[in-house]
Parts: C-alpha cells; sequence; structure tokens
C-alpha cells in the first residue's frame, strides 16, 4: 500500500519549509527525512515536483501552514492552533529520533487543557480553559524546545 503525504509549511525566520507529512503506521505520524534531517524545499513548486519525481502520492488537501514567526501565546490563543504546533513537533522527535519535552510526564495536565479546549465532538460539553501564568510559561517553553528540533 502506498502511503500519501501531505504537504506542510513550517514558515519560520522569514523563510518557507516545504515538507511532507505522513502516516507511517496507527501510532506514529512521520515527516520524511534524509541524512537525520528534516526533508524540505522552499517552494511549493519544488516538493511537488520532488514529490512527482519519486510517485510520490500527494493529498488534495490543502497545505497546512505552520507561521512560527506569527506565534504568539498570551491569555488569549486558540487551543487548537497551539496543539497543532505541539503535536507537529511530537511527530518531529518520533521522525528524527529526538527529544522533545512536551511528551514528559510534567506537561501532561497542559496539553490535556489544551486538548479539552479544542471543544472536539468527544467533549461532552464546552470547555474554556482557564490558563494561570504556569500554564502561559509552561506553554512557551515547550514551543520554544521544540522549535529547536527543527534541524534542516
Amino acid at each position: 500500500m502506498l502511503n500519501e503525504f501531505y504537504l506542510i509549511n513550517i514558515y519560520i525566520n522569514m523563510s518557507n519549509h516545504f515538507c511532507f507529512y505522513y502516516y507511517k503506521d496507527e501510532e506514529f505520524d512521520q515527516v520524511m527525512c534524509f541524512d537525520n534531517k528534516i526533508l524540505y524545499f522552499d517552494t511549493e513548486v519544488k516538493a511537488r515536483s520532488f514529490a512527482e519525481g519519486n510517485n510520490m502520492v500527494i493529498s488534495e488537501n490543502d497545505t497546512a501552514i505552520y507561521d512560527f514567526d506569527n506565534l504568539k501565546i498570551s491569555k488569549d490563543f486558540d487551543c487548537k492552533d497551539v496543539i497543532e504546533y505541539w503535536n507537529l513537533f511530537d511527530t518531529i522527535s518520533n521522525s528524527l529520533n529526538m527529544k522533545f519535552i512536551g511528551k514528559n510526564r510534567k506537561y501532561y495536565h497542559t496539553y490535556k487543557k489544551l486538548f479539552g479546549g479544542c471543544n472536539t465532538a468527544m467533549n461532552l460539553y464546552e470547555y474554556h480553559p482557564v490558563w494561570t501564568n504556569k500554564d502561559i510559561k509552561d506553554i512557551q517553553k515547550v514551543l520554544k524546545q521544540g522549535q529547536t528540533l527543527l534541524v534542516w
């Protein structure tokens, strides 16, 4: 069975990094890596050309954009946005076999609050978490450390 790949754009330091995201198995998502670094292209055209040349099946879904230059964590943030970044770092850490502090038990409660704040269909009621200064600092710390995983 062929993997279907999803194109994502990690925008950081005013630069595009088009990468391939895919499901390796039921437990782990992956980003495509080469030589222990994230494989990326500076334009979507180059990424799609690479995919075509390697017979990769690219999803019809829109390219997901992770804009680190405009990510701000304060008392008013969207839980869905933050959890997507957190999960991206989890995926990258799995792909590169690197440590991500967001997996640490110490941050489990914060992740759970974020997940609850996404108000998915699994929630029985709408939940609006109250964020303490410690929560905000923990989220900032996790996302900052996650950015160190962006090995190009």
